[in-house]
């Protein structure tokens, strides 16, 4: 096969495993037709099928064979999707060795909706120059704004969530609703309250919820204001960071090329665990996309 499959991820073992009936095929097609584009193989591409006329060790037949069943298909280090080889079944004619790809660009109701699979070649080759085309500045703003934005939303409402289900709404109510009492019956307009809520039982990890919480919901609006950078590194250690106050798309080829400030806020996170907020710095929100103060 003249296109070359990077297959560093895998151990040795795994390296050795053989291409699925037709996929050694459609990688060469899709990379022939598209020297841009460039093919890799991790340990999700591998899968093992039952042959029934394996000869074992005992004299025996029949056991798991391992195979490279897909592999994914990247370029300038954005990953855009990957070709496979599936058996697809239909009642009519039983099982069909098929052709697949995958890739965001694709949309189907039913099924795997990123998935579109074929037993022609030709077909899947059209399709393929059509699903396998890097995202320009515009559509690579809106999916790094999109993608950051509800990871920002949904690790906010989890923490709110976990603030309250640390309380007992019912409990402090009834104790906000005794001292309200005491205190107008004593000519008073004002309560007074504890602190410390009577209902939390462990108060270290309330107060823990608490300011996550806060910060995170500091870090939300500062997002919502437009205010700092929403980024994602790609697969090849590139940095494209969304400047949410100028609306504009820079990418970085390494760390080292990232601005003096940028940097140091952007290296901690080397340190910091995914979705752990401080609003001096940002925070991480997994899958390699990142939301970074000003």
């Amino acid at each position: 096969m003249l296109v070359t499959v990077d297959k560093s991820a895998l151990n040795a073992e795994q390296r050795g495993y053989p291409y699925r009936p037709n996929l050694a095929e459609l990688i060469e097609s899709v990379g022939s037709a598209n020297p841009l584009l460039s093919f890799v193989c991790d340990e999700h591409c591998l899968t093992r099928d039952w042959d029934r006329e394996k000869k074992l060790p005992d004299g025996g037949t029949g056991g798991y064979e391992h195979f490279v069943y897909r592999v994914k298909v990247y370029q300038d280090g954005e990953e855009l999707g990957a070709v496979r080889a599936d058996t697809r079944y239909r009642r009519s004619i039983g099982s069909e060795n098929v052709y697949g790809i995958e890739s965001f660009r694709i949309r189907k109701e039913r099924g795997n909706m990123n998935l579109t699979q074929s037993k022609d070649l030709k077909v899947m080759l059209r399709t393929a120059k059509k699903a396998f085309v890097a995202r320009a500045n515009e559509e690579l703003y809106n999916h790094i704004y999109r993608e950051v934005k509800n990871g920002l939303e949904s690790f906010t409402s989890s923490l709110r969530n976990a603030v309250r289900y640390s309380i007992d709404p019912g409990q402090e109510a009834m104790s906000y609703a005794e001292a309200a009492y005491k205190a107008h019956m004593e000519g008073k307009t004002t309560v007074e309250l504890p602190v410390k809520l009577g209902s939390v039982s462990n108060y270290e990890e309330y107060l823990r919820r608490c300011g996550e919480y806060q910060c995170a919901s500091y870090l939300m609006k500062s997002f919502t204001d437009k205010s700092g950078y929403a980024v994602k590194v790609l697969d090849d250690a590139q940095i494209v960071a969304l400047n949410l106050e100028s609306d504009t798309v820079v990418k970085y080829k390494s760390f080292d090329e990232l601005p003096a400030e940028f940097a140091n806020k952007f290296a901690m996170f080397k340190v910091l665990k995914d979705q752990e907020p401080y609003e001096h710095i940002g925070v991480s929100l997994g899958d390699k996309f990142y939301y970074v103060v000003k």
